[in-house]
C-alpha cells in the first residue's frame, strides 16, 4: 500500500463545485502498487477496475478519511 499524499493544496477554491470534505487540487498521483478504482471514496463502494502499480491517475481534488486518502477523478463530461 502506497502511504504517499498528494501535496498540500497551493491554494482552496470554494467556488468550484467541491464538496466541503474534498480539497481541491489538480494533479497525478502514481500508484506504488496496485490500487482499486471505485465508484465512490468509501471501501463500500463498487470496485469498477484494479489499477497496476505505476499508473498515472489524474485527480483534481482530494480527501483523506482514516488511513485512506482518496483521489477524486473527473470525467470526460466534467462530473
Amino acid at each position: 500500500q502506497n502511504t504517499n499524499k498528494p501535496s498540500q493544496p497551493v491554494h482552496t477554491n470554494t467556488n468550484n463545485n467541491v464538496n466541503s470534505n474534498w480539497t481541491k487540487q489538480n494533479g497525478v498521483f502514481i500508484t506504488g502498487g496496485a490500487i482499486n478504482l471505485r465508484t465512490g471514496a468509501s471501501t463500500n463502494s463498487k470496485v469498477i477496475a484494479l489499477l497496476p502499480t505505476n499508473t498515472e491517475i489524474k485527480y483534481d481534488a482530494y480527501r483523506t478519511t482514516g488511513q485512506y486518502t482518496w483521489l477524486r477523478q473527473p470525467r470526460a463530461n466534467g462530473q
